[in-house]
């Protein structure tokens, strides 16, 4: 009894039962445009995860925070209905404003990319002077000027590398959110499926429109297309016989 109750336990997807019971999924299904009720687990997690950040930073109740984003989603309309606008997107000025909490602003990707080179250029520019400085005993100015030419590329590289490691220790990278999509495709969200491809025979024609039917026959949902988009591959003649399956 004691190991089939492991194995039950084990297969229930916990997941799916914390959002019967989560406040904030609760709350957040009340939203005007009814999207976050679609969206797949991981996607509600983020959205769980930066309430619950904000919240922390305010010292107030996630519960709160839920209520007062529904409040704003009744009130908006198209993109401004949507939880996410106010997590997320521009609409978080509003949402701090109804919290009565000043926003700072986070630094913008430009003014991020400005920091990465600067820095790297700053550092390479200083390490290559001192290099060259130890390297030529005599410090005549041509000298210099080629050995610092010639050490500035590898130790930029190597300055990029360090940066980049340390960045992807310290940066988490960002989760795409998406919908649940496991049973059912909404029809306002057809989906078509292409095939890029060159064409360089009928007999390539021949194993497209099979793969093509057997993409189809494993995923025999509604609102779900299949497509071919190819091109003919090059030919030494300025008109080519065009290709023809017949069936």
């Amino acid at each position: 009894n004691s190991i089939m109750s492991l194995k039950n336990i084990n297969s229930i997807n916990f997941s799916k039962e914390f959002i019967y019971i989560s406040d904030i999924d609760v709350i957040l299904s009340k939203e005007k445009a009814n999207i976050y009720t679609s969206m797949n687990d991981e996607t509600k997690k983020l959205y769980r995860d930066k309430i619950c950040t904000i919240a922390r930073k305010m010292g107030v109740s996630e519960k709160y925070i839920c209520s007062q984003i529904v409040e704003l989603c009744n009130e908006g309309k198209g993109i401004k209905s949507h939880s996410g606008y106010y997590i997320f997107s521009e609409g978080i000025r509003e949402l701090y404003n109804v919290l009565g909490v000043k926003y700072k602003k986070e630094k913008s990707l430009n003014k991020k990319l400005f920091l990465y080179i600067s820095t790297i250029i700053f550092l390479t520019i200083l390490t290559t002077i001192l290099f060259s400085y130890i390297i030529l005993p005599e410090k005549q100015m041509l000298n210099l000027i080629v050995c610092f030419v010639l050490l500035f590329i590898p130790i930029s590289q190597i300055y990029v590398y360090i940066i980049d490691k340390l960045l992807l220790k310290r940066v988490k990278p960002n989760i795409l959110p998406g919908l649940n999509f496991e049973y059912k495709i909404p029809k306002q969200y057809s989906t078509m499926v292409i095939i890029p491809t060159l064409i360089s025979s009928t007999k390539r024609v021949k194993e497209l429109i099979k793969q093509l039917e057997e993409m189809y026959l494993t995923n025999k949902q509604d609102n779900i297309f299949f497509a071919i988009l190819g091109d003919c591959s090059e030919s030494d003649f300025q008109k080519d016989k065009l290709l023809w399956i017949h069936h």
